[in-house]
């Protein structure tokens, strides 16, 4: 393959992420007008967040993966790995710690901004929502399609240009998607983890577990200790009182996290494809090129940046 198949396979990945971004916008306005002209209310926060996903996982995700299923690519041979119980422990010790870092970051990020405030509109909107609709939308159903979509599709195309090469547009892919610099560093963060998963296990359902362990930790289970914890009396106290518990252990596990990344940082391995061993002059100028230098990826960015401003 020369480098015009190269940007021709990103070109169809960019705009297949492309295609999902704006289709999900599309259709949750369409759903939104149905909602108006059947004089249904959709101004509360179930309902937003059943419409936001709707369009995302049920719309945009079939119309995303039809576009990836006209991409034809190479496909190297993988080198996988079996994971002990207590390798995957610390996996999603570094993953609690990066999600605790990278939320800092980018709270940070907005208020530097001029941001007059530290949470974002998607946080509030689930915060508030019921706990069966957060769980059915953020732990049963967007793991799964974000998973097959930003892993097993994107990655399972570019892999062959580089394990990690493909692990990094994956996860940088993943954190534009969220649209938001409150979402983006934490998300880009874990989009390279679950990436690294997938590369070096081979099975999506790894990260899909992963990623719905995270989800419920850092969004359903507290949901469940703050409706606790505003119950009236004894249950009320020892509600509050799990709460402080779970979030000193949410504490220390994301710093215990961000210490084990630091520790086996050396021992995360990349393995050569079939194309870098014939292509050893590859510079990093070159490959950026490849990556980006696209009809494709630039409309996504383009896409991309239209949303973050749009969110700011």
């Amino acid at each position: 393959m020369n480098e015009r198949d190269w940007k021709r396979i990103f070109s169809r990945v960019g705009l297949a992420c492309a295609g999902f971004l704006i289709l999900a916008v599309l259709a949750q306005y369409l759903i939104a007008w149905i909602f108006l002209v059947l004089g249904l209310d959709f101004m509360d926060m179930d309902t937003q967040l059943l419409i936001s996903s709707a369009a995302m996982y049920l719309l945009a995700f079939p119309a995303a993966a039809g576009i990836f299923k006209t991409v034809s690519y190479p496909k190297p041979v993988r080198v996988h790995e079996k994971w002990t119980w207590g390798v995957w422990g610390i996996v999603f010790l570094i993953c609690v710690g990066t999600m605790m870092a990278g939320n800092l970051i980018g709270r940070g990020f907005m208020l530097l901004l001029g941001s007059k405030t530290s949470s974002n509109a998607v946080e509030e909107v689930v915060v508030n929502s019921s706990l069966p609709v957060a769980f059915l939308t953020i732990v049963a159903t967007g793991p799964v399609v974000e998973e097959l979509l930003m892993r097993k599709l994107v990655i399972d195309r570019i892999l062959i240009f580089g394990e990690k090469t493909a692990v990094i547009v994956s996860g940088f892919f993943f954190g534009l998607l969220h649209g938001n610099f409150y979402q983006f560093f934490y998300a880009f963060a874990l989009g390279m983890i679950f990436g690294y998963v997938y590369v070096r296990t081979g099975k999506v359902r790894n990260t899909i577990i992963l990623h719905i362990l995270v989800n419920f930790m850092g969004s359903v289970l507290l949901m469940g200790l703050l409706e606790w914890g505003s119950l009236p009396g004894i249950a009320g106290i020892m509600g509050i009182l799990v709460l402080l518990g779970y979030e000193l252990c949410y504490l220390a596990a994301s710093v215990g996290g961000i210490v084990l990344l630091i520790a086996y940082w050396k021992k995360i391995r990349f393995y050569q494809t079939p194309y870098e061993w014939s292509a050893p002059a590859m510079t990093a100028k070159k490959r950026l090129g490849i990556i980006f230098g696209n009809f494709g990826v630039i409309f996504f960015l383009l896409i991309s940046l239209v949303e973050f401003a749009f969110n700011l």
